[in-house]
């Protein structure tokens, strides 16, 4: 298992911090812009742990990649081929914080959403969940924010991800 290590920054900080931990000992760190709703990378955790993704950005980063440059490739619309998996899981993350930042979920709009993301990238959609499970996913979002939201200044979350060689 590959641990994820969330520290909570102060208020004024316009960044927490992400490390992680893997199997081996050694280690990786980035930082995680602060968006009102569940950070970026830590919805990357539920996505990639509730569907079951393999190839997704953690478990790049559990495999020994590193985090920044594995981020710099799923972001840039010429490297799509690459890591399709990886893109993939982006467009994910990136349809369901859309649905965090209205509040509710509404299944039409995150199919929109996963559309758009992977047209923008220039790659098909992944085959998208049911709606019964994208819900339970996004309200394991809003309870993950909820307890991260809690968290005081210097505090941790740590979350486990399984890494390559336990699936």
């Amino acid at each position: 298992m590959m641990q994820l290590i969330a520290t909570k920054r102060p208020a004024a900080e316009k960044y927490d911090r992400l490390n992680f931990v893997r199997d081996d000992g050694s280690s990786a760190a980035i930082d995680m812009p602060r968006q009102g709703i569940l950070p970026h990378d830590l919805l990357h955790y539920l996505l990639e742990t509730g569907l079951g993704l393999c190839g997704g950005f953690l478990s790049l980063v559990a495999a020994g990649q590193d985090a920044r440059y594995v981020m710099e490739l799923v972001h840039a619309p010429d490297r799509r081929d690459i890591l399709r998996d990886a893109v993939h899981a982006e467009a994910l993350v990136e349809a369901m914080q859309t649905q965090l930042w209205s509040g509710c979920y509404d299944h039409q709009a995150f199919l929109y959403g996963l559309q758009t993301a992977s047209e923008f990238r220039g790659i098909e959609s992944p085959l998208a969940p049911s709606q019964d499970r994208c819900m339970a996913l996004f309200e394991a979002a809003i309870a993950l924010n909820r307890q991260w939201s809690a968290l005081p200044a210097y505090q941790t979350l740590v979350l486990e991800f399984p890494s390559a060689n336990a699936k």
